[in-house]
């Protein structure tokens, strides 16, 4: 053996997994669902975007001419989660390689399938291939060096580590026919462990606003089976990463409580001890049903599927038990199943 090579990649020693699920749960990384990682509006962003909490630092970069990806960019990656989890579940052999074709994604993250669209996906791509992420964490499982001294770890990753985009030229304009990407391997990780993923409203790509977008991932991933959450106007600033200042945003959350449309969740505001502005997200199903915000507990299209008797593998033996033992009553219990974590 010749030990003067390194070794390849990762990603030249895996498999490839075909992306090809429809009719399925939307889920995402809990990884992703509660810090800045994205930027909030369309229009390119250059700024970085850092994030600090006692044991950690992050920051986003992007480059020119596209800017940091967007939270429209990560409904990519929640399409890919979604396809793994999928995958697992069904105990099929999955990858950090994934190949799937441009129609299957669009589809699946409920975009149009017009030329246009198909180019605004091959930018989203590039997006988040050149957007780059690097993470600071003070190691606690270490002893200190002295009492001034800390290990700290240091990591960078890009949220699509590489990408292949095969297209035909047609009217002089590319129009891609199959993609070919390979994720980071922490985020391939996280999504093989059942704990680390959770099902998410599949309206969720339907949102137009950025800010509700993050808003509705923090809440979902705070609430958990709870039945609410309480944040300051001031932490929702920092964990969503806004450019705006700050009393720009506490006027766009106050405004976001008013129109009480965000999915799952209603929002209350009030004065917190110390009288600052506190922002409570309740969830919709465990409001009393006479209240005008309360809404029922709506099953993703695999849990549809499975209630009408479309899906016969093993998998849904269980699920199908459930439905079969609670009837028409299936508030409580089927929001409790789709919970795939109690979270925090």
């Amino acid at each position: 053996m010749n030990n003067s090579l390194r070794k390849l990649p990762d990603y030249y020693q895996l498999d490839l997994f075909l992306a090809e699920y429809t009719d399925i749960a939307t889920r995402n990384l809990q990884d992703l669902m509660w810090r800045p990682f994205f930027a909030l509006g369309k229009s390119p962003r250059f700024e970085p975007i850092e994030y600090k909490t006692d044991d950690a630092s992050i920051m986003i970069m992007g480059s020119k001419p596209d800017g940091i990806a967007t939270v429209w960019d990560a409904d990519i990656l929640i399409w890919i989660v979604s396809q793994l989890v999928e995958a697992r579940d069904r105990g099929e052999q999955t990858s950090a390689q994934l190949f799937f074709t441009p129609y299957d994604c669009l589809r699946g993250v409920y975009r149009r399938t017009s030329g246009r669209d198909y180019r605004a996906l091959t930018k989203a791509i590039q997006r988040l291939h050149s957007t780059t992420v690097r993470t600071t964490i003070r190691k606690t499982d270490q002893v200190p060096l002295t009492r001034l001294e800390r290990h700290r770890l240091e990591k960078g990753f890009h949220w699509l580590e590489s990408y292949e985009i095969q297209s035909i030229e047609r009217g002089g304009k590319d129009i891609p026919q199959g993609i070919t990407v390979v994720i980071p391997n922490w985020l391939y990780r996280g999504v093989m462990k059942r704990k680390n993923v959770l099902t998410i409203d599949e309206r969720y790509f339907l949102i137009t606003s950025g800010l509700k977008r993050i808003l509705y991932m923090i809440a979902r991933k705070h609430v958990g089976g709870q039945d609410l959450w309480s944040f300051t106007i001031r932490q929702l600033y920092e964990k969503t990463g806004s450019e705006s200042r700050f009393s720009d945003f506490a006027s766009r959350i106050r405004k976001i409580v008013k129109e009480n449309d965000l999915l799952e969740y209603c929002m209350e505001l009030h004065k917190g001890q110390h009288d600052d502005e506190v922002v409570t997200f309740i969830k919709r199903s465990r409001l009393d049903f006479k209240d005008p915000r309360y809404e029922d507990v709506r099953l993703d299209r695999r849990a549809q599927r499975i209630r009408m008797g479309l899906m016969e593998h093993d998998a849904d033996k269980d699920l199908r038990k459930l439905y079969a033992r609670i009837g028409k009553n299936i508030r409580k219990s089927a929001e409790e199943f789709l919970t795939e974590d109690a979270c925090e």
